[in-house]
């Protein structure tokens, strides 16, 4: 079969064929944590500073989803050659003057902001540059008039970033380090990244091209930053492996190939597992809140342990979830009127100690594949000041995230511990009739207070995911005790869950690879196959074929039997080989690994053959 069309669709018995033919390849130290006086002064005083906010739904973009479970959003570069009455990506990104221009690359201007927002016909999100104070003045002048929440600023600049949050708190904020040199990748380099983001206010981080790879990605939407990736480079196969690192966004100035590769993947794909958060740890095998339960979440795979601590009347900090120790231990009373020896006198139900906070940070700081979700249950301000201390204690800086239903204690993280993600518990989703205006009054809190969104999972629909991730809201849904609720959120490609059992996604295949790492080479005429290694959630790993191919370039002609592919004549391709997982018979979703060249080659002649056989001889 010769493909001749920009998308053609084969389904196979074992293999799903999804082409994109015609395409032509072109060659293609510790931060600082504290915030500077002045600007935590700034935010001290002015943090309650009010904006306009419109009661009006957020902006539904075109392509607002995908076959591919919480695709990344695409950003278009609106540059001199961009076809803006055709481009179809969510997103537009354009240079913001003092005058509120909008500007493409080359300088041309593109109409005021206050046009294209108030514009009835807007499919598109601006992602607007933003380089001086000039301009924020010019934004601040203006926001008591026109609803300035569903734009997102970006800036390099991160004492700006935080102006930004000052005298706009509604407003979404992007650290752009798309223009950096010589960024690390290194553990610490990547860290430097998490915190530099953080204490910039920012919840989202654009990385540079060299950066982008799906290990630095994970690390950092570990840490439950939503992560961003600028490349310019064209074609099909560069744009595929672009989207396999996973990213939350990409922005480029050719967006028309990764949206075309989005639509042709199986529903649901995932770019990017869905992080597994162990609740109390796995409290459906041991005791909550242990040591024991914790290492036995980790055992069994979870990502990240959440755990909940308290304030001793001695000032050590205790993992206890609730106020007193009566459900969970032999004694009685209130945790943060004992002191640490009454506590470690206690025993729970399978005669297990109490641990501190202290005790998993030193169990686990070797272990740099988990994150420690410390939920903040007391309202006492000593608790953020000893939380500082235990964290450089043990130098777990890139290990820990704060969260918390106490909007006073998260204030107190900020400052504190500018440079720490922090997530925003509640109970309530927004839910009406329009899940344009939920996700509106999602970003008042995400936004405002630079957080993430930690509900319960009750009410976030896929429809809801779609349109808050290209705001850059993440969500981390609790507490999953329901197998079958469980397995239907998963492969909406949610960003974590958290469950009270890991056990129920420690088989899940989260990530493959191909044996043929960088180039496949076969002959005309014989089958196309690719081994894998499949990796699970507990980090156990098998082999397997195969079963669902893209095919990303094809410039020679092709025709299949009942199981595979073979090509007629002698050339180059790219293709994505992927692997489709059933959980059970009724879920199942699909992961591809970047695309792979692959060569093919004349079958040797009967005269090579037998050259080649008294070579040997």
């Amino acid at each position: 079969m010769i493909f001749n069309s920009k998308i053609s669709i084969l389904a196979l018995s074992l293999t799903t064929l999804w082409g994109l033919s015609g395409c032509h390849e072109s060659n293609a130290k510790k931060p600082a944590l504290a915030l500077p006086n002045h600007v935590a002064a700034l935010a001290e005083t002015h943090i309650e500073k009010k904006q306009y906010v419109s009661d009006q739904p957020v902006v539904s973009v075109q392509n607002e989803s995908m076959p591919v479970a919480l695709a990344p959003s695409i950003v278009q570069v609106v540059t001199a050659k961009t076809d803006l009455t055709s481009n179809a990506a969510n997103q537009w990104a354009f240079s913001l003057d003092a005058k509120l221009n909008l500007l493409d690359q080359q300088g041309k201007k593109h109409g005021t902001l206050q046009q294209f927002l108030t514009d009835p016909t807007r499919r598109t999100i601006p992602l607007l540059t933003i380089k001086n104070e000039e301009t924020l003045k010019s934004l601040v002048a203006i926001a008591n008039d026109i609803d300035l929440s569903d734009i997102s600023l970006r800036s390099s600049d991160e004492q700006l970033l935080r102006k930004i949050h000052v005298m706009l708190p509604n407003s979404r904020t992007v650290l752009d380090l798309s223009q950096t040199k010589k960024l690390g990748a290194e553990r610490q380099d990547l860290a430097n990244i998490l915190h530099r983001t953080n204490a910039a206010y920012a919840r989202i981080v654009i990385l540079p091209s060299y950066l982008i790879n799906k290990e630095n990605v994970a690390f950092l939407q570990q840490r439950l930053l939503s992560v961003w990736g600028e490349s310019h480079a064209g074609g099909f196969a560069f744009a595929a492996k672009i989207l396999t690192a996973g990213l939350n966004a990409v922005i480029t100035t050719d967006s028309a190939p990764y949206i075309d590769i989005l639509a042709a993947m199986p529903n649901p794909t995932l770019l990017r597992k869905p992080l597994l958060i162990g609740h109390r740890g796995v409290p459906s095998l041991e005791d909550e809140n242990t040591l024991e339960s914790a290492k036995k979440a980790v055992a069994l795979g979870a990502d990240i342990v959440e755990n909940d601590i308290y304030i001793t009347k001695d000032n050590h900090l205790v993992i206890m979830h609730d106020p007193t120790v009566d459900r969970t231990t032999n004694g009685k009373g209130f945790i943060e009127q004992m002191t640490l020896a009454e506590v470690k006198k206690l025993s729970t139900h399978r005669g297990h100690q109490v641990p501190t906070l202290a005790e998993y940070f030193q169990t686990f700081k070797d272990n740099k594949r988990m994150v420690h979700f410390v939920e903040i249950k007391s309202g006492n301000p000593n608790l953020i000041t000893e939380l500082k201390k235990e964290i450089e204690q043990y130098s777990i800086e890139d290990q820990v995230v704060a969260i918390s239903f106490n909007v006073a204690q998260i204030k107190r993280m900020k400052h504190q511990l500018p440079g720490y993600t922090t997530g925003y518990l509640t109970g309530h989703v927004p839910k009406s009739n329009d899940v344009h205006t939920d996700v509106k009054n999602l970003m008042e809190v995400t936004q405002r207070h630079a957080s993430t969104f930690n509900s319960s999972y009750g009410n976030i629909t896929p429809a809801l995911l779609d349109v808050a991730k290209h705001r850059g809201i993440t969500f981390w849904p609790w507490t999953f005790r329901d197998e079958k609720i469980f397995k239907n959120y998963y492969i909406t490609g949610i960003n974590g869950l958290t469950t009270d059992y890991s056990q129920f996604a420690s088989k899940y295949v989260v990530d493959i690879a191909a044996t043929d790492v960088n180039e496949r080479k076969i002959h005309v005429g014989e089958p196309l196959q690719f081994q894998l290694q499949l990796t699970q959630q507990n980090g156990e790993t098998l082999l397997a074929e195969a079963n669902q191919l893209i095919l990303l370039s094809s410039q020679q002609a092709i025709y299949r039997d009942a199981d595979h592919i073979r090509y007629i004549g002698p050339g180059t391709a790219y293709v994505m080989p992927g692997y489709r997982y059933s959980i059970d018979g009724s879920h199942s979703y699909t992961i591809f690994t970047a695309p792979i060249k692959v060569t093919v080659s004349e079958p040797p002649t009967e005269e090579l053959l037998q050259a080649a056989s008294e070579g040997v001889q």
